[in-house]
């Protein structure tokens, strides 16, 4: 028998408690963001329900995290964006996550599904389910 996997999607308060336990996992997601972020704003972005935090529970013991935004563009696309997943055992989880992912688009009227694959692992593994890369971010430090 399989192991129960299952998702909570939340866009309110984080109680200390949960944040206490999901923090490190975050802290892996934004040690990649190249300074893009850090854990208190995206706590303060889930507070002011502009980030949903999807957390995700292996018989009930939190494995891994993941955050998700509505972009709207100018042009009139709206994309459902994950930019930060970090956590363990993804061979379990991270197809249901991607099927969550897709099912909140449709729900927030969204045309499309995006995030940062900072691994390559995670090209890898998105490509093989119908992802594409839209873009490569380059860039430099001043001063060096």
């Amino acid at each position: 028998m399989g192991q129960a996997v299952s998702i909570d999607i939340s866009t309110m308060y984080i109680d200390c408690e949960l944040w206490d336990e999901i923090a490190p996992l975050l802290k892996e997601a934004t040690d990649l963001s190249n300074g893009e972020d850090t854990l208190d704003c995206i706590k303060e972005r889930i507070e002011d329900s502009e980030t949903y935090l999807m957390v995700i529970r292996i018989d009930d013991k939190i494995t891994a995290v993941a955050t998700m935004e509505v972009h709207e563009y100018d042009s009139g696309l709206r994309a459902l964006f994950m930019p930060m997943v970090a956590g363990t055992k993804m061979d379990i989880w991270a197809d249901r996550l991607l099927e969550e992912l897709e099912r909140n688009a449709f729900k927030l009227r969204c045309s499309e599904v995006r995030g940062f694959a900072a691994r390559p692992g995670w090209q890898k593994y998105l490509g093989k389910r119908g992802w594409k890369t839209l873009h490569t971010i380059v860039g430099k430090k001043l001063g060096e």
